[in-house]
């Protein structure tokens, strides 16, 4: 009879030590996994504080459940370009070259319609539209597509120029250029792109100067830098 009584003693005793270990291990798993959660969270919130306001900004952080579990992902706030816009080749534009840009321009505003997280289609249709003096519209395709790869140089190089050049914003121009140095440090004609917009923009050598003396910290030696200086002290 004892023993039978010390037998369901130490039946209960290990029930109720596993129970409660049952319950230690699902606390502890539970705050590892929010503990997690927070870390990519404010990992997360780290990276955007760090970002440029042009282009890479414009993603917002969100948890989702996935598979039972919380993980981070980040979306784009920036809406799609209107991609119905009414297509504007200038009037002198002869017919053959009018029709052949039309037709590519068609081809990609199809392809962007399937899919608008297509970087190249993008990119190339900002190109066409420069070109047929949409400004507004290049516009929009570089800035969408800066946001889709935020490090990735070509974007916020062309949007430098279309700025500079073209909508004449230099303060928007002076970031996009920045921002492309600050994505491929190693790439000289990012420098020199720069130094030659502070020139014929702004008319300002000394920052010229300065961008092409920072490239050249960059990549020592580059005759690609070293000739654009000498040229930056003529000008």
């Amino acid at each position: 009879m004892q023993s039978k009584n010390f037998l369901s003693i130490v039946v209960f005793c290990l029930l109720v030590v596993g129970g409660i270990g049952y319950y230690v291990f699902k606390d502890v798993s539970s705050q590892k996994e929010g503990g997690i959660v927070k870390d990519m969270l404010q990992e997360a919130e780290n990276n955007q504080e760090n970002k440029d306001e042009v282009g890479n900004g414009d993603v917002a952080v969100e948890i989702v459940e996935v598979g039972g579990g919380s993980v981070v992902s980040e979306k784009l706030l920036i809406p799609v370009p209107n991609l119905d816009r009414m297509i504007k080749i200038p009037e002198n534009t002869p017919p053959e070259v009018s029709k052949r840009t039309t037709t590519e321009i068609n081809r990609i505003l199809g392809m962007l319609k399937q899919d608008s997280n297509l970087f190249n289609e993008w990119s190339d249709l900002g190109l066409i539209m420069k070109s047929i003096d949409d400004y507004v519209w290049a516009r929009d395709s570089w800035e969408y597509a800066a946001a889709l790869r935020p490090n990735d140089s070509l974007a916020f190089t062309n949007l430098g120029n279309l700025y500079g050049y073209y909508l004449k914003e230099p303060v928007k121009a002076e970031k996009n250029y920045l921002k492309s140095i600050e994505i491929e440090p190693k790439l000289p004609y990012l420098y020199v792109r720069t130094a030659f917009f502070y020139l014929e923009a702004l008319n300002d050598k000394e920052k010229a100067r300065n961008i092409i003396e920072k490239g050249l910290k960059a990549v020592p030696g580059d005759d690609e830098l070293e000739e654009t200086l000498a040229e930056t002290n003529r000008f």
